[in-house]
């Protein structure tokens, strides 16, 4: 093993950025001989999904993609120890949604990433099985939702810009996607990602809960459904990857039938289109890591979209 240091130097040198660090909540650890590295999660396995040491498919790929020399294979583990005890509160599902995250992210890119521990695999699954969920039901949109409009945008904030690209800025994001083939005719926002078993209700929840939501959205004329994942100016973060990957993993489960949901009808076969909503990307996040995520082909596409206020 050598020190990992030597790692983020050459990541910093890579990407001519020499702030880059790895997160706290997050050890890295590199194994020279056969070029593997290590994350050992922490605390991150029951926080809320926004938070760097949460990033466990986000550090995988930036790493992965950007020192394709070094890293031939990511190995993901984590201390049992933070695991939760009981329903009765949120880590709960921010662990059950953790688990979901990793089913999917070892099932398309499981030619180079790895859970060390075996006890740990098809966790996800074993969970369903073992709890009864038979039926899992994304929650429904509500036209009540963040439904307020500022009288003065401020477009530094994140929840101003998303009233903008749903107003008066839509046609500005509408006229920007069309520069990739897709035709949206209209842009809404705040799609809830809850996930429940059997019924919608606070007693059958999974994850995540509260306010939960894909921060815009829009269904394609061209058979695409379309969601964006937008930050500030102020917020460039690695773990935009990890939330489009989770928003977009959810999306597909409910396009192929794996989870049942208002829009399942309409848009039945249909590809879904992640977008990085972004003023300036993390250096981290190059055109190499933009191909590494999309290589599975399995019916997401991720794209970078920087957004037009001009």
């Amino acid at each position: 093993m050598i020190e990992v240091n030597k790692l983020l130097e050459e990541l910093r040198k890579r990407c001519n950025n020499k702030y880059i660090k790895f997160p706290s909540g997050i050890k890295f650890e590199y194994y020279e001989e056969n070029k593997t590295l290590k994350l050992q999660m922490k605390e991150g396995i029951v926080k809320n999904l926004q938070e760097d040491d949460v990033a466990f498919e986000a550090w995988a790929l930036v790493c992965k993609a950007n020192l394709p020399d070094l890293i031939d294979y990511v190995i993901l583990d984590w201390d049992k120890g933070y695991e939760p005890i009981g329903k009765s509160n949120c880590k709960w599902r921010h662990f059950n949604r953790f688990l979901f995250r990793l089913d999917h992210f070892k099932s398309q890119y499981e030619d180079w990433f790895r859970i060390e521990n075996p006890e740990n695999e098809n966790r996800w699954g074993h969970l369903i099985k073992t709890q009864g969920w038979t039926k899992l039901i994304l929650n429904k949109s509500s036209d009540n939702r963040s439904n307020e409009i500022s009288k003065e945008l401020d477009l530094k904030l994140e929840k101003h810009l998303e009233q903008y690209f749903k107003g008066k800025g839509s046609n500005k994001l509408i006229s920007k996607i069309r520069e990739y083939g897709i035709e949206i005719t209209e842009i809404k926002n705040q799609l809830p990602v809850g996930l429940f078993y059997e019924k919608v209700g606070q007693e059958n929840y999974i994850f995540t809960g509260g306010k939960s939501a894909i921060d815009l959205y829009g269904e394609g004329v061209n058979k695409s459904f379309n969601i964006f994942e937008l930050k500030a100016e102020s917020n460039v973060k690695v773990g935009i990857i990890s939330e489009t990957f989770f928003y977009a993993s959810i999306i597909k489960d409910a396009i192929d039938g794996i989870i049942e949901w208002e829009y399942s009808q309409s848009i039945k076969g249909v590809d879904v289109n992640a977008f990085f909503l972004v003023s300036k990307m993390h250096p981290l996040i190059t055109e190499e890591v933009i191909k590494l995520i999309n290589i599975p082909n399995n019916g997401i596409n991720y794209r970078k979209l920087i957004y037009p206020l001009k």
